[in-house]
């Protein structure tokens, strides 16, 4: 079935906004963008003010907060962190988000959700559990040590030191569900966040991680070519392996 927008403004995202543009999708395709006077017809036709490219969020977290403070974690039922992380995608969909890195938190089990059409939300690229030394950045400082490694079991981080822990780490992470078929891209290996190489020998264990498992590190997507025509291939948003 083919789609198309009618708008007022059409910014697509790579050369000048045009007044009265069109979009159109055949299927999952985007067959034209361009002016609305030659656009082709289509099955449906819709019509707005604005049209423009799908966002990318490129560092997320369905962690179920209402609050900007980790330590509210403590003591947050994860069932009502789920519910809240469900409503958070769906608002970050019609916020015009459509793709979304999430770098620790429920988003493995969302996108799973979302991929079977049980919620709305954005195409959610989940990293899983993130993965640091103690003191780093998964070690929650004002919570005692039994408290944060409970939070584990919510994909929100799990403290690891030198490669041995590394490893085992990523071997339990990757038990998590991998995406639905529906999903455009296979679920990124956990995020790991580590000082610079030189700063202390724990933190050697990203590169050898790398090596050792070949997982595509969390990073931030920097598409080379933006804009509704261009698609973005798992390339494009890889983050190199290897120390910061």
């Amino acid at each position: 079935m083919s789609v198309r927008i009618d708008a007022d403004l059409l910014i697509p995202g790579r050369g000048e906004p045009l007044r009265s543009g069109s979009v159109v999708m055949d299927g999952a395709r985007i067959s034209y963008v361009g002016p609305t006077a030659t656009a082709p017809p289509a099955d449906v036709r819709h019509t707005g003010p604005v049209v423009m490219p799908g966002m990318w969020d490129c560092h997320a977290h369905f962690a179920g907060l209402d609050t900007p403070n980790l330590d509210a974690l403590h003591g947050l039922d994860p069932r009502l962190a789920v519910l809240r992380a469900a409503q958070d995608v769906e608002t970050a969909l019609i916020s015009g988000f459509t793709s979304i890195r999430e770098v620790g938190g429920h988003g493995v089990w969302l996108a799973r959700a979302i991929s079977e059409g049980r919620l709305a939300g954005p195409t959610i690229y989940g990293a899983g559990a993130v993965l640091s030394q103690t003191a780093g950045h998964a070690d929650m400082h004002s919570l005692p040590l039994e408290v944060v490694a409970s939070l584990a079991a919510r994909h929100l981080g799990i403290v690891c030191d030198g490669p041995d822990d590394c490893r085992k780490a990523v071997r339990q992470d990757e038990g998590l569900p991998a995406p639905h078929s529906g999903q455009t891209a296979a679920r990124p290996a956990p995020l790991m966040k580590a000082p610079r190489p030189d700063a202390r020998p724990g933190a050697q264990c990203r590169p050898r991680l790398a090596r050792a498992f070949g997982p595509r590190m969390s990073g931030t997507a920097r598409p080379r070519r933006p804009g509704l025509t261009s698609r973005l291939t798992e390339d494009e948003w890889r983050a190199p392996n290897g120390p910061e």
